[in-house]
């Protein structure tokens, strides 16, 4: 959803309705409430995508990585070198 505010992203919800099952939540939104937005559709039963391109040192990737993981999100971006990709793997911990 590349939509500039939660009430944007709710009326798409409300439209699609039940045919849509996966959302991507882009960085316009996830400044504008979209984290908030990505917790209530995982409540709901939905997956989420958040297209963060999290770029940073390994310590600060893994960090995030966890946070977005505890949140149930299914996939997040993240740009970088093989260390911050695999700090991104051990910030996902057990989490699938």
């Amino acid at each position: 959803m590349d939509v500039p505010n939660e009430n944007a992203a709710f009326e798409l919800v409300d439209k699609l309705g039940e045919t849509v099952r996966f959302y991507k939540i882009g960085l316009q939104l996830q400044f504008a409430g979209g984290l908030d937005v990505a917790a209530e559709l995982i409540r709901r039963g939905k997956k989420i995508f958040l297209d963060s391109k999290i770029c940073d040192i390994d310590e600060t990737v893994k960090g995030a990585v966890a946070s977005v993981a505890e949140m149930g999100v299914e996939f997040v971006t993240v740009h970088g070198n093989g260390a911050a990709i695999r700090a991104a793997m051990e910030g996902r911990g057990h989490h699938p």
